[in-house]
């Protein structure tokens, strides 16, 4: 998010990075305890293009979050 918006570019960038996570989880049995989390991450991602108005994106506080939940699943991998 930047004053003027959602940074299309970034918001590409990370939603490029969540589906990588997302096939690397599905493939690797090992990350079964966090596909579900990382599942609910990627759906943050409504589209391929940023969103114009800024209020249909999520709010970063939240995608950290979702991040967090992520990584705490992954704590006895």
């Amino acid at each position: 998010m930047t004053e003027d918006g959602v940074d299309p570019i970034e918001w590409q960038h990370s939603y490029g990075a969540a589906l990588a996570a997302q096939q690397v989880a599905a493939r690797d049995g090992a990350l079964r305890p966090a596909r579900d989390e990382i599942d609910a991450f990627v759906a943050n991602w409504t589209d391929v293009t940023a969103p114009a108005d800024p209020a249909e994106a999520r709010a970063p506080g939240e995608l950290q979050a979702q991040a967090s939940r992520i990584e705490l699943s992954l704590s006895g991998v």
